[in-house]
């Protein structure tokens, strides 16, 4: 003892030895967001395609159709094997 009555202790100053906390959630939550995003994009990509396919398709077909058939439309729809629909069938029961 000294003259002060001053004692002297060594203590370690060290973190206590706890075992590593292993929480995944903050891992697995983002990385399955970000999926789920990639893949929505994905989708939304391929369908914007394949109504580009359609369209360009479409408008490659439109040249082989009459646009001047007017005639022939009316002649179909004149002749006499087309039953007339606008005639009143007065027959009574």
């Amino acid at each position: 003892m000294d003259s002060f009555g001053n004692y002297t202790t060594t203590t370690s100053t060290g973190a206590p030895d706890v075992a590593p906390h292993r929480d995944y959630k903050f891992l697995i939550v983002p990385l399955v967001v970000v999926f789920l995003i990639l893949l929505l994009s994905a989708l939304v990509y391929l369908m914007a395609r394949r109504k580009r396919r359609l369209d360009r398709l479409r408008h490659s077909l439109m040249v082989l159709y009459e646009f001047d058939s007017n005639e022939h439309e009316w002649e179909s729809l004149n002749s006499s094997d087309n039953p007339n629909y606008t005639q009143i069938n007065n027959t009574a029961v």
